[in-house]
């Protein structure tokens, strides 16, 4: 491209220049260097390129493969036919089956750290909180300490190093092995549970295993089998499925006892590995395979990576999902220790939150994402991601000095997960960007990315809450209102 700017240049000033002949010759060597560059293959021409004209995101010069659906079809008809909803019931099983033992997880924790430290059983749900003893005042900040240790480890160090690798390793091997092994991984922690039963043996294994979680791929399959023009809606419609478990599953926890809902949870967990394993097809065509980008040892593959963030668009849809989802993961965390402080929260009103959490999005990723994003061009999806965070900033200050009441904090902690809709919306706008045959490359990246967020956001939102949990709890949401901004 560079020759053929060069010889049109040289053509309209009127200067010398070589014979065709010879400059066939350059373009050839030139076209099979090009042709081996990763830059080239991860991303197209115009993501990479440093001149604002060649860098508008939606002027893509490279022709990314249109999904099954054909050209007119609607966004459901395209789902059905393409075979896309296929990946649906795998998440939404999987996704049931943790949704149904969430519940209890706070209470366990704050039970397990309090009898530990008390030197006795201990049930701190029969405590008004004022008159709790010290040793469950003190588990709350155990709590959010360990699992703010344990997501570093897991997220920051394993999770962002291997997901990108098993992204690249999907463009090249398949979309459906992967899917296979991390729905087998992710469907683990509800057998540790009915086995175990120990917190601190359990949240290791569930922190490790949902970072590596099948999300990230059946977003690639996505993109695989969806037009551009329908693929931020479709991949709304996968992260909807997720809410769709979540408002499901914690209702189990009023008619079910804890080894019922374990028995559950790992029946639901075994039926999502048996549909990945069954129903799912593989999404890379033949052809795409082919030309998938073919990388072999460790060095290469990161010279890889690191084409990616020479991308200005890429750099900064990456910004806007590691702060994301540093506030979203770090808000979670202290969130359920925060309730209990503040308010008493008990098991059943933490299933009534996640009930409450899985309606709110599924009201956005259903309803108000796909119509906002078929009313707004391409070119305004990002003033959506700005209108979502100025949103949050209001939610994050209101959950900080408004919580004393179950319902208004239930409503506003529910409300805080619209920001869901600014991690679709950058999902989609790189999905579009990015050449059609490293989907899983750029999607595993970009989870990568989100995964060292979530260490660092667990970390520090603990030290957060740790200093201020005794005077002021809602510091931490404080803070997300700050990053929001």
């Amino acid at each position: 491209k560079r020759a053929k700017r060069k010889e049109r240049a040289s053509v309209t000033d009127g200067s010398d220049h070589e014979p065709l002949e010879n400059f066939l010759k350059q373009l050839e060597q030139l076209e099979e260097l090009y042709e081996s560059s990763a830059v080239e293959e991860i991303v197209n021409d115009s993501l990479l390129d440093d001149n604002d004209d060649d860098d508008e995101l939606w002027g893509v010069e490279e022709e990314l493969k249109e999904g099954e659906g054909g050209e007119g079809k609607g966004l459901a008809l395209e789902i059905w036919r393409s075979g896309a909803w296929r990946v649906y019931p795998v998440l939404f099983f999987l996704m049931l089956s943790y949704s149904i033992i969430l519940p209890l997880l706070p209470q366990l924790c704050t039970n397990e750290f309090a009898s530990s430290s008390a030197g006795k059983a201990l049930k701190c749900e029969d405590f008004v909180a004022e008159e709790a003893p010290l040793s469950c005042k003190d588990a709350h900040g155990a709590c959010v300490s360990y699992q703010a240790a344990w997501q570093f480890v897991n997220n920051s160090i394993i999770c962002a190093a291997v997901i990108p690798l098993l992204g690249a390793a999907s463009d090249r091997k398949g979309r459906k092995p992967i899917l296979i092994i991390s729905t087998l991984l992710a469907g683990s922690p509800p057998f540790l549970l009915l086995f175990s039963g120990k917190f601190k043996v359990l949240y290791p294994v569930i922190s490790l295993a949902t970072g590596l979680g099948p999300l990230g791929t059946c977003l690639a399959i996505t993109s695989d089998l969806i037009q551009k023009k329908n693929r931020s809606q479709a991949m709304s419609i996968v992260l909807g499925n997720i809410f769709l478990s979540i408002t499901i599953g914690p209702l189990f926890v009023h008619f079910l006892t804890a080894r019922g809902i374990t028995l559950a949870a790992c029946t639901l967990s075994a039926s999502s590995l048996l549909l990945a394993c069954s129903t799912v097809p593989e999404s890379l065509q033949t052809h795409d395979s082919k030309r998938a980008v073919k990388v072999k040892g460790i060095l290469k593959r990161s010279w890889s990576i690191k084409a990616l963030f020479r991308a200005r668009t890429f750099v900064l849809i990456a910004s806007i999902s590691f702060i994301g989802s540093m506030t979203s993961e770090g808000s979670q965390e202290v969130s359920a220790q925060f309730l209990q402080i503040v308010n008493g929260f008990s098991i059943a009103d933490q299933a009534n939150l996640l009930v409450a959490i899985g309606l709110v999005g599924l009201f956005t990723q259903f309803l108000l994402t796909p119509m906002l994003l078929s009313r707004v061009g391409p070119k305004s999806e990002k003033f959506v991601i700005v209108i979502v965070n100025f949103f949050l900033v209001f939610v994050n200050l209101a959950i900080a000095f408004f919580s004393k009441n179950k319902l208004l904090a239930s409503t506003l902690i529910s409300a805080g997960f619209a920001g869901m809709i600014s991690f679709t919306v950058a999902t989609g706008i790189l999905s579009k960007a990015v050449s059609v045959r490293h989907q899983g490359l750029v999607t595993g990246v970009i989870s990568g990315i989100r995964q060292q967020a979530y260490g660092i956001g667990s970390v520090l939102y603990a030290l957060i809450f740790g200093a201020c949990a005794d005077y002021f709890p809602g510091a931490p949401f404080v803070f997300s209102a700050i990053l929001m901004v």
